[in-house]
């Protein structure tokens, strides 16, 4: 009783508050293990509403057997949250389900899977449309894909990093207009390495592509007896699980440094304007202080895949034009009558724009209507079938600076348009690269030229003048467009590259016993700045191959009196000022 009278009395709340915190308790595991069951038992659900369609993150996988392949909605897919760019895994996503090489080199499976991802839907659309066209094409360079000889079918993944980290290819970024050459070239690798009888396996999700890098890791490990990694496993890692990886920069460094190290020289980075070596190789940018900006990647230079063959240290990938992008010329105008002509990407002065009116009427995708001179006509943003109406009728494309390097001259040009190159004098801001760029589109000034594409001082109305009436004069618009641009073209060039690159082999490259007299040495002048210039002033390559051969000792005595060695040059070099050895 003291110690009753000393508290007093216990109150309902003393003795309910125990039990109060115990049914809490309970409630609340109760309520999640209720969401647990009720979002775990929901994929059973789905995947019998839908076919056995299970989603696992960022891809889907699909049951061949059951699913009948049910004609796909081309509708841009709704992305739920456009703020989240990289789509959560389920914690099944990699483990559980690993990589289905084999599942995946069905075309419909492989369309099906892409469908299903808002990152993917233009690019399942462009592989849609185009696959007819290269399968055929394909065939012919690698026959029956039942007889393909396994040894040749290699296993890569796709993993478009630009693509998922950031809204460049939201339906809503492509609707208002966004550049769509760099999702066409991943499109045509994707039905290219397929058509090629290649095992690939298309990811949005750059954590699931991790998991799954370092789970084929860590098995490759455990069928060494010994558990030590081998000096193949050094950049060459998972030697057969995954034979190549295809992303860009941004997807190669968004990937942890653990993976990279571990497949370095199984990576392919796609690369629009090219890398060249001094912006690549760490050690050279921190002798000289350079800033690293997308370099720094420290990788083979010819894994960096480029859209135009800029530099002969890169690999060139290209893209396809296509049949239906290669346009018959339609009688719906009148050689006497003005130039149809169609304006691509307006970001400069619009000088030319009204110097143009004076010779035709303009289809110019300007944003602003007021912006437009008297006469001129705003189109506004062209889907595809509108685009390719009308590119059959115009006579000229004129390019307005931006953007640089771009598919659609090249389309315009299949099409039997003129392209106008307005030149330029500048270097790509933040690339790896010192290129200079001489023109909006440097490549089609350098390999197509007049009559086809004249490059003409933007800002010089008068030369302006000049091409116009020179251009008016032209009476036959033929499609031109090279050759490495065309489904064959692409597609023998991606097989070289697929089956002929190897950097786990060749990374170290050791000098042949071949001597150097089966090689031609020219010693370039102050008219040019590099082998590239050179070999293409005397219709040569720069095949850096031959460099091997060149940098010894024995080579440079028939050139030069003294020699000595360093390794941060660019290229083998001899000074002008020391008298060369006769």
């Amino acid at each position: 009783m003291p110690v009753r009278k000393k508290y007093g009395r216990p109150t309902p709340f003393t003795i309910i508050k125990p039990t109060y915190k115990a049914f809490t308790t309970i409630l609340l595991v109760f309520c999640l293990w209720t969401l647990f069951y009720v979002l775990l038992n929901s994929d059973d659900e789905d995947d019998d509403e839908n076919a056995n369609v299970s989603l696992h993150g960022a891809y889907s996988l699909v049951d061949r057997d059951e699913f009948l392949f049910k004609k796909i909605n081309r509708k841009a897919p709704h992305d739920p949250n456009p703020d989240h760019h990289i789509i959560a895994s389920s914690s099944s996503s990699s483990s559980n389900v690993g990589l289905n090489f084999e599942k995946s080199t069905t075309f419909n499976f492989l369309l099906e899977h892409m469908s299903m991802d808002w990152h993917f839907w233009w690019m399942s659309t462009r592989l849609e449309a185009i696959w007819p066209q290269v399968k055929s094409e394909a065939f012919k360079i690698v026959g029956d894909c039942e007889e393909f000889h396994p040894y040749s079918r290699k296993k890569i993944i796709i993993t478009p990093g630009l693509l998922t980290l950031t809204n460049f290819a939201s339906p809503q970024t492509i609707k208002n207009g966004g550049s769509l050459g760099e999702l066409m070239q991943w499109a045509d690798l994707v039905a290219g390495c397929l058509a090629l009888c290649q095992q690939v396996v298309v990811r949005s999700n750059l954590k699931v592509v991790a998991n799954e890098l370092k789970a084929m890791s860590l098995s490759s490990l455990e069928k060494n007896k010994n558990g030590i990694r081998t000096s193949e496993d050094q950049g060459c890692a998972g030697a057969d699980e995954v034979d190549i990886i295809f992303t860009d920069i941004p997807g190669y460094r968004a990937l942890p440094q653990q993976i990279t190290q571990l497949y370095k020289y199984k990576f392919r980075i796609l690369d629009v304007y090219g890398t060249e070596p001094a912006y690549n190789d760490l050690a050279f940018i921190k002798a000289h202080n350079l800033s690293v900006g997308w370099g720094g990647l420290d990788l083979n230079p010819k894994q960096f895949y480029t859209m135009f063959p800029h530099t002969p240290d890169n690999s060139f990938l290209g893209f396809m034009i296509t049949k239906d992008q290669i346009y018959n010329r339609h009688a719906n105008y009148n050689d006497d009558n003005d130039i149809n002509n169609g304006n691509i990407n307006n970001k400069d002065d619009d000088k030319r724009v009204n110097n143009n009116n004076n010779h035709n009427e303009d289809d110019n995708p300007i944003r602003f209507q007021k912006l437009l001179p008297e006469g001129s006509e705003l189109l506004g943003i062209q889907d595809v079938n509108s685009y390719k109406k009308l590119l059959s009728s115009a006579k000229v494309c004129v390019g307005l600076g931006d953007p640089i390097e771009s598919p659609s001259p090249l389309l315009a040009l299949a099409s039997g348009c003129i392209f106008l190159n307005p030149a330029k004098n500048l270097t790509l801001f933040g690339k790896p690269t010192s290129r200079i760029i001489t023109s909006q589109h440097p490549y089609l000034e350098r390999y197509i030229k007049e009559p086809h594409v004249f490059t003409f001082d933007a800002h010089d109305s008068k030369q302006l003048e000049a091409v116009m009436q020179r251009i008016a004069k032209i009476k036959d618009f033929a499609p031109v467009f090279p050759y490495a641009f065309s489904v064959r073209g692409f597609l023998h060039n991606l097989n070289d590259r697929l089956l002929g690159q190897n950097f786990c082999t060749d990374n170290n490259i050791k000098r042949s016993k071949s001597t150097n007299d089966h090689y031609n040495f020219y010693l370039a002048d102050g008219n040019h700045i590099d082998c590239k210039e050179l070999c293409y002033d005397k219709n040569l390559i720069c095949e850096l191959d031959h460099f091997i051969h060149l940098n010894h000792v024995n080579s440079f005595k028939r050139f030069c009196h003294f020699i000595s060695k360093s390794i941060f040059l660019f290229l083998i070099a001899c000074n002008n000022t020391r008298p060369l050895k006769t």
